[in-house]
């Protein structure tokens, strides 16, 4: 049941983010890398847009994952790698 929430406030999150990218009020960008790491705990795919986004925007990895590993904890999920 944690893996279908989490699959589909992933995707959620990122329709959400893309919309933002349009919309004034919402950041898109914030949901985007939101959803793309709910993401990418089941999908390779968003692991590695996830992994090439770090590359480029390195300041941006470190914040991500001490985010990613305190939801981790609260979710009582494996932290991405």
């Amino acid at each position: 049941m944690k893996r279908i929430a989490l699959i589909v406030a992933g995707w959620i999150s990122l329709l959400v983010g893309v919309a933002g990218l349009f919309l004034p009020v919402i950041q898109g960008w914030f949901f985007i890398l939101l959803g793309l790491v709910l993401l990418s705990t089941e999908y390779v795919w968003a692991h590695h847009l996830l992994r090439k986004l770090f590359v480029r925007f390195p300041k941006v990895e470190n914040a991500v994952h001490k985010s990613a590993d305190r939801i981790s904890k609260w979710l009582g999920i494996q932290p991405t790698a």
